[in-house]
């Protein structure tokens, strides 16, 4: 084996070696880059609140057991995560789906949602498709008045416009 093998073969580890840790620094980066976003988007939605923690990762192995069918233990599971995070907008979407779809128990959904919507606190773009829900419960159970009266009371907070838009057509489309 001649220098010039040598020096060809040094040459082409070199370039797998920079490769590798381009491809793992961009892999390192983005993860951290996640983090640190969902990080900030909480202290955005929900200014204050110190105990917040990612539940995404979480999430996909519930979303896996409901994919096997393995419905109870995945509602457990939403419900320990809604005990650590009890304003986490993933476990609350995900758990009144199951009740919806998987259950149709409608009064399970209305206890899930109705304490969120008890508070003032801040909005945030997602809750809308909370808030439908527990509207979609209101009037599923014939209480059209209630459906009516929490819309109007959702008006007046700080939902975006289009957000607003979208519950004025709910609200006529109730009366």
């Amino acid at each position: 084996m001649g220098i010039g093998s040598f020096g060809f073969i040094l040459a082409f580890l070199g370039v797998i070696v920079i490769i590798s840790w381009k491809v793992f620094g961009r892999l390192i980066a983005s993860y951290i880059a996640g983090k640190i976003s969902t990080r900030l988007m909480n202290e955005i939605f929900y200014p204050g609140d110190k105990n917040f923690r990612d539940v995404s990762s979480d999430l996909s192995a519930i979303k896996t057991k409901l994919a096997n069918g393995d419905i109870d233990t995945a509602i457990e599971l939403l419900k320990s995560e809604l005990e650590a995070e009890p304003r986490s907008f993933q476990a609350l979407d995900l758990l009144s789906d199951i009740y919806l779809d998987y259950k149709g128990d409608l009064k399970a959904t209305y206890q899930l949602l109705n304490p969120y919507f008890s508070s003032s606190q801040k909005r945030n773009e997602k809750d809308i498709n909370l808030l439908m829900k527990l509207v979609d419960v209101y009037c599923d159970t014939n209480l059209l008045d209630k459906a009516i009266s929490l819309l109007e009371n959702e008006i007046n907070l700080n939902y975006s416009k289009n957000e607003i838009n979208t519950i004025k057509i709910r609200l006529e489309s109730c009366k």
